[in-house]
């Protein structure tokens, strides 16, 4: 966390010393062309951020469209059971919304607005049963499906006329629903294919809703077009 921290914030005063700078610089000022897209490069910084993000971006003046395709893989070896089974967690869907801008300097904005989004998720785990010792351990097999919310605000600095960083700041909720099911195995002691115990499947008709406050959601490398 204090790695995260004292990068952004390097970032950000690297690029308010160049704002300031360039303040004076009239012919220096930059406009906004139509189109605009960024990446995400806080997964470069944090590696338990696994999701690519991409932000799209359509200008009308002070406002913005903005679209952002949702996609989150994680994959990892399972020590339990069979060997080849992989967990897993995948991820996909999008977000739209509107952004707004506000001029600081000659080279700075601020931005903020809100976004909706949809996304389905599915995971597959293999866990120790918690009663039946280490002879016996559970496949989870989830689909969720949510429906998301977010509201943003950050800086943008631009570095060239058409070359941004932004760095975002997001508190998002989500409305989640989904079903797991679950299968227990036991180790087949005579080798071969483990030995399927029993299978348990849970549906969850009830929707769930979550919050969440993220200082440092994103830092964004942006080109426009």
């Amino acid at each position: 966390m204090f790695k995260k921290l004292l990068i952004s914030a390097f970032i950000l005063s690297t690029f308010v010393y160049h704002s300031a700078f360039s303040q004076d610089e009239s012919s220096k000022e930059v406009s906004i062309k139509s189109w605009e897209i960024g990446v995400d490069l806080l997964p470069l910084i944090d590696k338990e951020k696994n999701n690519f993000n991409v932000i799209l971006r359509k200008n009308y003046g002070n406002k913005s469209v903005r679209l952002r395709p949702i996609f989150n893989s994680q994959f990892s070896p399972s020590p339990i059971g069979n060997s080849n089974f992989e967990n897993k967690r995948v991820e996909f869907g999008f977000f739209i919304g509107n952004e707004w801008r506000k001029k600081v300097s000659s080279r700075m904005l601020l931005f903020y607005g809100a976004e909706i989004g949809y996304s389905k998720a599915r995971r597959r785990d293999a866990v120790l049963a918690d009663t039946a010792g280490s002879s016996q351990y559970e496949r989870l097999d989830s689909k969720q499906l949510n429906i998301l919310g977010n509201i943003f605000i950050g800086p943008k600095f631009f570095i060239t006329k058409d070359i941004s960083f932004s760095i975002e700041t997001n508190i998002g909720t989500k409305w989640r629903k989904g079903k797991i099911d679950s299968d227990r195995y036991r180790n087949n002691p005579n080798g071969g294919s483990d030995i399927l115990v029993e299978t348990i499947r849970t549906e969850n008709s009830k929707w769930y809703k979550d919050y969440k406050l993220i200082p440092l959601y994103s830092i964004n490398l942006n080109y426009q077009f």
